[in-house]
């Protein structure tokens, strides 16, 4: 069980850490093409920075939301407490908690 944690802890690390690159990149560069189509043809061009901001920032939340559980479960490997897993859960389906409203808000707000 240690040893797929820390399979899953890494892959957890990789993943949170494309997640929040493509977050930033939506954010920073206002790439909107990043973001489903259906959705951005509907944001005004006024409107494209703050809506690109809104949704990059909760891409990059999930990506540091995974990112943060791969961490705890590698503390698991290398410590031994389990709570760690339960703990690395808990940031994952937080921060994703956040992040969907978060799109959810931008989406009824701007698209």
């Amino acid at each position: 069980m240690m040893e797929g944690l820390m399979a899953g802890g890494i892959i957890c690390i990789i993943a949170g850490a494309a997640g929040m690159a493509l977050g930033f990149r939506i954010w920073w560069k206002q790439k909107i093409n990043l973001i489903c189509i259906y959705r951005h043809d509907k944001v005004k061009q006024e409107d494209v920075e703050e809506y690109t901001q809104q949704m990059g920032k909760a891409c990059a939340l999930d990506g540091l939301g995974a990112l943060s559980m791969g961490a705890f479960w590698i503390l698991f490997y290398i410590l031994g407490k389990e709570e760690l897993i339960y703990m690395g859960l808990l940031t994952f389906f937080i921060a994703v908690g956040f992040s969907a409203v978060m799109m959810y808000r931008a989406q009824k707000r701007y698209a």
